[in-house]
């Protein structure tokens, strides 16, 4: 490999821009969920199309992720990155133009909907495409905490920005972090192809494809993501809204209030990452995350007041954090860090994607129908004690 090739791209070079095109995915996704209650009661929109607003994320990924990671494997990223970059802009415009329309609003998240799935696909398989095996349990834990990152950089902001620019400085910041990364990203991704910067490399990758067991194995995977996505993003989209009408927050205090799961979420996610490297194998912990995070669910009804409440928003948040990191580890832990990564996290993201587009709507319908949260914890517990089975076999089928 020449590294005086201008067409190289560096490890790091590589790595921080797939780590960069997945914040800025996530915060683009996030940035909704700390002004949804300013929204409400502006736009009076039904609360089940307001959980459309984040699902509809989701039902364009669902569609998009698998040709994306074929795209990405066959013509390298930079195709995929720069029709992302522009719906990414223009749902952003959109939607500060036509807000007052829950539809349009729709049809806004729908085009930025397009760019994340592009920005979610290229990230990690760029960001694992460039790590070496020294790094790989790092650039895993940087990869599975994506989300919590946007979502803390989305709710950190919130309270400065809302008091002088409304909602829609969220969306401008959207918008001018979106084209700083396009103006950085695309100079220095022009010279990439499918080669990899190095014919033998693509030719290895060409050559192995999928096998029915890794197949197999990465669809249980998918369908662990999904259920823990469901109720993740379904906690994750409507917990301001709670705050602001159960505990009368404002749109501020409840922004910060949200950061305080995430905050635990993070340095859990990289810890788990940390503990990949000398040894632990992500089957064994992702049992760990999702049997905590089922037993948050199923003692909410019970012990959710005082310091119970915090103990358990602490365990789930420790749950919250591994679970993701393992499920991200699961492509080169299938088929190894050298196989067909990029086809492999289509299918993971496909699960994932099912998942965002169940969880936020789901939790909509719920409080719609009963009128109150207590409704919520029992749905979830079920979704999550099927999440416990799928996450033994999966252990099951990697022991075989």
């Amino acid at each position: 490999m020449n590294t005086d090739d201008p067409q190289y791209i560096s490890r790091p070079t590589g790595l921080i821009l797939g780590v960069g095109l997945m914040y800025l995915a996530a915060y683009q996704i996030f940035k909704l969920p700390p002004v949804l209650p300013e929204l409400l009661e502006s736009y009076q929109y039904d609360r089940t199309l307001a959980g459309g607003f984040m699902s509809v994320y989701a039902a364009v990924g669902l569609f998009l992720s698998v040709p994306l990671g074929r795209t990405v494997a066959r013509s390298g990223p930079v195709p995929v990155v720069t029709i992302s970059i522009l719906f990414m802009i223009a749902g952003n415009l959109a939607g500060l133009t036509y807000a007052s329309s829950g539809g349009a609003m729709l049809l806004a998240r729908c085009l930025e909907g397009i760019g994340f799935a592009g920005f979610a696909i290229v990230g990690p398989v760029m960001a694992n495409r460039y790590a070496s095996r020294a790094m790989l349990p790092i650039v895993i834990s940087l990869t599975a905490i994506w989300i919590p990152v946007g979502q803390l950089i989305a709710a950190g902001i919130t309270p400065l920005i809302i008091p002088q620019y409304d909602w829609g400085g969220l969306w401008w910041i959207g918008i001018a972090g979106t084209v700083i990364l396009g103006i950085i990203s695309i100079p220095v991704l022009q010279g990439m192809t499918s080669n990899e910067h190095d014919a033998g490399t693509v030719q290895r990758h060409s050559a192995r494809s999928l096998s029915p067991t890794h197949r197999r194995r990465l669809i249980i995977s998918a369908s662990l993501f999904m259920v823990f996505s469901i109720q993740y993003l379904a906690f994750m989209t409507w917990l301001p809204q709670y705050l602001v009408e159960a505990q009368n927050m404002t749109t501020a205090e409840s922004a910060l209030g949200y950061m305080v799961p995430i905050a635990i979420v993070i340095p859990t996610s990289l810890l788990s990452g940390w503990m990949f490297g000398k040894g632990f194998k992500p089957q064994h912990l992702m049992i760990a995350g999702m049997i905590l995070i089922a037993i948050v669910w199923g003692l909410i009804p019970v012990a959710s007041q005082g310091m119970w409440g915090i103990v358990l928003l602490i365990v789930y948040g420790i749950g919250a954090g591994v679970t993701p990191t393992c499920l991200f580890a699961m492509p080169s832990t299938i088929v190894g860090p050298d196989g067909p990564t990029s086809d492999a996290f289509g299918i993971i993201m496909t699960g994932r994607s099912m998942g965002v587009l169940i969880g936020p709507m789901l939790l909509a319908w719920i409080f719609t129908v009963s009128g109150t949260w207590s409704h919520v914890a029992p749905v979830f517990l079920v979704t999550t004690v099927i999440g416990c089975g799928l996450s033994l076999l999966l252990y099951r089928t990697l022991k075989q």
